[in-house]
């Protein structure tokens, strides 16, 4: 639904009243869902990487964001690097801004982290503040989807060009 606004009209001519009353309704803000997928085969440093990164935005900003990440590798202290490395990560954004909820787990040779970011429940404020240079892309307290998606290219996913 939007915001209406009804304002009445009220014109008199030759002695009759006519009273027209005009509706506009904002558009219903349509939220959308975008999805990246990252595959680097590091063999060559024992191991590939798997990610998929589903984005929730409205009118343009992020609501939350999904994430799915694997590592397959045959050595365990790879597997255990990558999961003292995110959960290190993702604590310590949790820890200063909010919003974060993650599991990691090692299962055979996969390490998988699952994360859980509802952009609304993150100081965003602080966190512009931490990193300057995403300021330009903070709206309304939320970042917009352009930053996020081209933080996903910079790690190499593939993102959808049009949203």
């Amino acid at each position: 639904n939007g915001d209406n606004n009804n304002t009445p009209k009220t014109t008199t001519t030759a002695g009759t009243t006519t009273t027209t009353t005009t509706t506009t309704t904002k558009p219903v803000a349509k939220t959308k869902t975008v999805t990246c997928t990252l595959h680097q085969d590091m063999s060559a440093q024992g191991y590939i990487l798997d990610g998929t990164y589903t984005v929730t935005y409205t009118d343009g900003l992020v609501d939350s964001a999904h994430t799915v990440e694997k590592v397959q590798s045959s050595n365990q202290q790879i597997l255990d690097y990558f999961k003292t490395t995110v959960s290190d990560t993702y604590n310590n954004l949790n820890t200063n801004y909010g919003g974060y909820k993650y599991t990691t787990n090692i299962s055979g040779n996969l390490f998988e982290a699952v994360t859980d970011i509802n952009y609304s429940l993150m100081n965003m404020e602080k966190y512009a503040n931490d990193n300057p240079s995403i300021k330009p892309y903070v709206r309304d307290g939320k970042m917009t989807i352009e930053i996020i998606l081209a933080s996903y290219r910079q790690m190499g996913a593939t993102c959808p060009t049009e949203v």
